[in-house]
């Protein structure tokens, strides 16, 4: 039998006294694509802030393709991709220097960086705004650059978490995103899209989560689940 590729145990999160994730236990195997609703506050960001290893559990055990999230981090960031709900960019440099400085963090060789930068840009339709300070982009192109930063070595990771991924991207940046989902689909990757939009977390499902208050509520079929 195949490992799981997310395996958590008892987990639990706790901020002060005040526990943001409980009793949480969830096996997910390869290749499956979930969608994970809760309203704000619900616990989403907390817990795939956990699986990328940003956060430490305050309980419980969190295992990623058998690695242990605590003390095994820089190998399970080898083996995922996490797109943040905040965009987290540096304004005064452009979009090329922006893609540019991932290449370096993700140390690919400067011919082969650029080459991979120029299909990026294609790809997320940015190649026209490459000279461009990150502050003087919209909204939407901000996203689609965070977005872009993503697919940096995407060949090689086995999960994609992607937390709250359509808000504040234009209609262009949405149809490229949900063409990306197709395609990982596809490569047989494991991706787990958080939302607080039901129809929005439903659109590549074929399993849901439902968190409420901290709480895993709801593991099973989408069709199964009503609001």
């Amino acid at each position: 039998m195949d490992r799981p590729v997310i395996e958590l145990k008892n987990l639990g999160k706790r901020f002060g006294t005040h526990w943001v994730l409980s009793q949480i236990n969830l096996s997910v195997g390869a290749g499956e694509s979930i969608a994970l609703f809760g309203g704000n506050g619900s616990g989403k960001s907390t817990l795939l802030k956990i699986l990328a290893t940003l956060l430490s559990p305050s309980r419980g055990s969190v295992l990623i393709c058998g690695a242990d999230a605590t003390h095994e981090k820089r190998e399970i960031r080898e083996l995922l991709r996490y797109l943040a709900h905040e965009k987290q960019l540096y304004g005064p440099l452009t979009v090329s220097e922006t893609l540019q400085l991932v290449a370096g963090l993700r140390q690919v060789t400067p011919p082969l960086a650029k080459k991979v930068k120029d299909e990026i840009l294609e790809r997320l339709q940015l190649d026209r705004f490459s000279g461009k300070k990150v502050s003087q982009l919209s909204e939407g192109l901000k996203k689609r650059l965070v977005l872009a930063r993503l697919l940096f070595g995407i060949e090689e990771a086995q999960l994609i978490l992607l937390d709250e991924p359509h808000p504040t991207l234009d209609k262009e940046g949405r149809r490229i995103l949900d063409e990306l989902i197709s395609e990982w689909k596809k490569q047989g990757k494991t991706i787990l899209i958080a939302s607080h939009d039901h129809a929005e977390a439903l659109a590549h499902a074929d399993r849901l989560l439902v968190l409420d208050g901290g709480q895993l509520i709801y593991d099973g079929q989408p069709k199964g689940f009503s609001l």
